[in-house]
């Protein structure tokens, strides 16, 4: 990072354990990758999404220092298999930050439960964490969430719901960070209100780069889906999309992770 000050945040659509249905791209060719760009980008926090429990056990056990918080994503009784459900974690450098709270909510008309509403097709999920800043002892709010992927309504009204519960898991207006997979390019109807509402890491950088985020494993479309909003924070030093590849595997998952200090 820039300097002692600068909290290094990244935002990284895993992929699902895919091994069943891509041979090439499973999550047992891709999963040493992500522990090497994890020990070489060295985050102070990552929220990742599509993460199930046996990729977050994998990524802790070989990423020590780091600790973790998730929420289970509830879909069926069948979806609760440990490689079938999604959880969503967040993971923290323990020696940069404290974490002093945490909680999440579902993105729907009734966060407070297990729900789905308007067209989306799967619940979805907001995590959020308050952090103490070790070296600075400042405190700021932490959000990761994935919009749902077919619901343009949902998309939309599930930022509302972000937006909306803000006065409740940031009463001090502290500094903020809200990361993740929203499904839906720059120019998307669904982001005017949050385009209003906080800044664009890629777009505020001092040094920024263009790469676009979603590489669909090379044989689909590309584009940038992912990204990085902060509010708060005095400036955004530098933001990347990490393209770099780690032991030898082409494409880390079908979305690049985003990074800024």
């Amino acid at each position: 990072p820039a300097n002692a000050k600068t909290v290094r945040v990244v935002s990284s659509n895993i992929r699902f354990m895919n091994n069943h249905e891509d041979k090439e791209n499973g999550w047992d060719r891709r999963k040493r990758a992500f522990v090497s760009m994890i020990h070489d980008v060295r985050p102070a926090v990552i929220g990742f999404q599509e993460c199930c429990s046996m990729q977050r056990d994998y990524l802790l056990e070989r990423c020590p220092g780091y600790s973790c918080v998730d929420y289970l994503i509830r879909r069926t009784e069948k979806d609760l298999r440990p490689y079938a459900a999604f959880i969503d974690p967040v993971m923290w450098d323990t020696k940069v930050l404290e974490l002093l709270e945490w909680d999440a909510f579902y993105l729907s008309e009734t966060p407070e439960e297990c729900s789905m509403s308007w067209d989306a097709v799967e619940p979805r999920t907001a995590l959020w964490c308050h952090f103490k800043h070790i070296p600075t002892g400042k405190e700021f709010i932490f959000i990761n969430t994935h919009l749902d992927h077919k619901g343009k309504e949902s998309r939309k009204r599930g930022l509302d719901v972000i937006i909306e519960m803000l006065p409740k898991i940031n009463p001090k207006k502290l500094p903020m960070v809200t990361i993740g997979d929203f499904n839906a390019q720059y120019k998307a109807e669904a982001l005017d209100r949050v385009k209003k509402e906080w800044k664009d890491a890629r777009v505020e950088a001092k040094s920024s780069d263009d790469k676009y985020s979603f590489n669909g494993f090379g044989k689909s479309w590309n584009g940038t889906v992912d990204y990085i909003w902060y509010k708060g924070f005095k400036r955004c030093h530098d933001y990347k999309v990490i393209v770099r590849k780690y032991d030898h595997v082409p494409f880390i998952s079908d979305h690049y992770p985003i990074r800024a200090d």
